[in-house]
């Protein structure tokens, strides 16, 4: 199956590639947006699966609705957060949708390549945790990219 935490990796990408050579996060924004992209890749891949297997719909909605109950205080403070590191670093709302937007457009293209199992096994996954009840695995694969990406991502002088 492929690696999620390839996927994480994509939005810091895309925002250290769009041009803006004064773009910088401290350690701590960047570990904050690693973290909210986690979570909006994990969106877009549930999506496009249940969208591409329509016989997971019904699974796929519940697991989604279960992840989203259990761990919704989480995902918002994680939101508020991630916009937050991005005003820090300059960009304006309209910029930061924009990289959002990107973001999960990227990783609905790569879910549409999973397979029916792949598929399968990333809502199964979404089950799992909602049962967990523990945002730390997610909080751990998301920065599981941190030393790759602090390398593609200047820190801001003096942080």
């Amino acid at each position: 199956m492929r690696t999620l935490a390839s996927i994480t990796g994509l939005f810091i990408f895309l925002v250290s590639g769009q041009g803006a050579s004064a773009f910088c996060l401290s350690d701590l924004d960047l570990k904050i947006v690693l973290i909210n992209s986690q979570i909006e890749s994990f969106d877009a891949l549930a999506g496009m699966c249940i969208a591409r297997q329509p016989d997971l719909a019904e699974q796929g909605a519940n697991a989604l609705s279960a992840f989203h109950a259990t761990y919704s205080d989480n995902i918002a403070y994680y939101k508020k957060l991630g916009m937050r590191a991005f005003q820090r670093a300059g960009l304006n709302a309209d910029a930061i949708d924009a990289l959002r937007e990107t973001n999960q457009s990227a990783s609905a293209t790569i879910a549409d390549h999973y397979s029916h199992l792949e598929c399968k096994n990333l809502l199964l996954g979404f089950e799992a945790l909602a049962r967990a009840k523990n945002f730390g695995p997610i909080e751990k694969l998301a920065l599981s990219a941190f030393k790759t990406k602090r390398t593609s991502v200047p820190a801001c002088p003096g942080q």
